[in-house]
């Protein structure tokens, strides 16, 4: 319970009202029996809530016809339920998400696709930049069958065997 002079006015109506009626919990029947013994005002305002239910007592009962249930009943009108339109836009949203998921996953994979497998061509015009490049030092050679004798392993021996 929060301290009782940091409560508003319904508040302290609900903590007297609970305290009349017997539902408070015993530790804040305590502390609010203990601010009884020591604020006057507080005192006051919950003997008069006190007085105000005992005059219901002396109000006349109300008699009520055997039909008025069975009246009141039919003229309730069951609530119309929103239910239905909440599930279908979270049924909505669910499959916006899952469209965004497909699209992103096929954009990814024909990224990786595309990007990955290079065609005969390209593969060609990498060969051919590479040759490209290394022009000038082809032509110092001269001779294709010169450079294709350097190639050979008995010459200079194999790079892949580290000789």
């Amino acid at each position: 319970m929060k301290p009782f002079d940091s409560l508003d006015d319904e508040e302290k109506e609900e903590i007297f009202s609970a305290y009349l009626d017997g539902e408070l919990p015993s530790e804040e029947v305590q502390v609010l029996e203990t601010r009884l013994a020591v604020d006057s005002e507080a005192r006051d305002r919950l003997e008069a809530l006190r007085k105000t239910w005992q005059l219901l007592d002396f109000l006349p009962k109300a008699e009520v016809s055997a039909s008025f249930t069975e009246r009141t009943m039919k003229k309730l009108v069951l609530p119309t339920r929103t239910l239905p339109r909440l599930a279908w836009k979270s049924a909505l949203a669910q499959a916006a998400f899952a469209l965004v998921l497909v699209l992103a996953f096929s954009g990814g994979f024909l990224g990786y696709y595309f990007a990955g497998n290079r065609s005969a061509s390209q593969m060609s015009l990498i060969r051919d930049l590479m040759l490209f490049e290394n022009k000038r030092l082809y032509e110092a050679a001269g001779d294709l069958d010169f450079l294709r004798k350097l190639d050979t392993p008995d010459l200079f021996g194999d790079p892949a065997s580290g000789n």
